[in-house]
């Protein structure tokens, strides 16, 4: 299970998931294992963006004991979910014919397994691109059963009120949080045609929005060479430290802020993608708020502008974090996590000025 995102600046710039990165040594390096690893990177995000991963699921949430106090979950309701994903996520190996192959407790991801293990090991030099992108789409494929199947099983062992609960969060806290999509807003009480307005905005944002998940992706992998050589320089130090103690995240961290300062470029081509993303983020919120009635409106401006007490916290932490990520100095203009609403758009809305972009069929 992923940990939670918090934001992607704090990811890409403070370096808070380069542990997968120095634990891994470089490797094979080909276009189709490259496209992979941004695939798997994106994974969560698509799946969240086409209703197949719940908030809950996606983020980790779940996870987090104070979270589930403010939902009032169970720990029989926790256990049945976790007893669930051990199932579904479950991988082992087993002798079979005289060789090692996957095996999954998942019948629908087991008959997927199959399927890689006639294709055979995609990272040997000899392995053509074809077949790599074969056996990576087969992974994709198995982490959608899992993100489906899993948010299945939330949604049936939490109650309609925690359910809404956490809906209420994830857009209390829409500001600093990347997963974004039309089925955030159905808490607020969705007519049919709304629903279908809001998939009609899905449908003419998709291309759009893949095409920046998919440079934002890119550009983190670029980072990630550069990290991954100069761990390399370092890992022999790192041998007698335990992974994930405080005096290894140290030192991971500052591998990852020394790889900032040297790389100006890079870091310029990541704040142009951050501005971007920004862009269309806030084009996305405006055709999505434009389907809300002055109602289901108002109800958004009171979670985002009065959140609980747990939500004002979280975000409170996330925007500490999220100034500690920018100690690169990025330019003036770049792009900072801030008001879930864009600019000048509460005003619109308030004078009735707002356009209504979306039309009923």
């Amino acid at each position: 299970m992923k940990t939670f995102r918090l934001s992607l600046s704090a990811i890409l710039l403070l370096g808070l998931t380069t542990a997968a990165v120095a634990q891994n040594p470089s490797r094979l390096d080909t276009p189709a294992i490259r496209q992979a690893e941004r695939n798997m990177i994106n994974s969560d995000v698509i799946d969240f963006w086409n209703g197949n991963h719940s908030f809950l699921a996606a983020t980790g949430m779940l996870h987090a004991p104070a979270f589930q106090r403010e939902l009032g979950i169970t720990q029989e309701q926790f256990q049945t979910i976790q007893d669930f994903r051990s199932t579904v996520g479950d991988m082992s190996s087993e002798m079979i014919d005289g060789k090692s192959r996957a095996t999954s407790r998942d019948p629908d991801i087991q008959l997927l397994l199959d399927e890689q293990s006639k294709l055979g090991n995609p990272y040997a030099e000899d392995t053509s691109e074809e077949m790599r992108s074969t056996y990576f789409n087969l992974e994709l494929e198995m982490a959608t059963i899992r993100h489906q199947k899993t948010t299945n099983v939330i949604n049936e062992t939490l109650t309609p009120e925690q359910l809404k609960k956490a809906g209420e969060f994830h857009i209390a806290i829409m500001s600093e949080n990347e997963l974004i999509s039309p089925n955030m807003f159905e808490v607020l009480g969705l007519s049919d045609e709304q629903k279908k307005q809001l998939g009609k905005v899905k449908e003419n944002m998709d291309t759009e929005f893949r095409k920046q998940l998919d440079r934002m992706s890119e550009v983190r992998s670029k980072r990630d060479e550069k990290l991954r050589a100069e761990m390399d320089k370092v890992r022999d130090s790192l041998k007698d430290i335990s992974p994930g103690s405080e005096e290894w995240r140290k030192r991971v961290d500052n591998v990852a802020k020394n790889v900032n300062t040297a790389n100006p470029d890079l870091m310029r081509e990541l704040e142009a993608a951050f501005a971007s993303s920004k862009a269309l983020g806030d084009k996305l919120k405006v055709e999505m708020f434009d389907v809300l009635t002055d109602e289901q409106w108002n109800r958004l401006l009171k979670l985002t502008d009065d959140p609980s007490e747990y939500a004002k916290n979280f975000l409170r932490n996330l925007k500490e974090l999220n100034e500690k990520a920018s100690e690169w100095q990025p330019g003036p203009n770049s792009w900072r996590p801030g008001d879930p609403i864009p600019e000048g758009y509460r005003q619109q809305r308030s004078e009735g000025r707002f356009p209504r972009n979306v039309q009923s069929e």
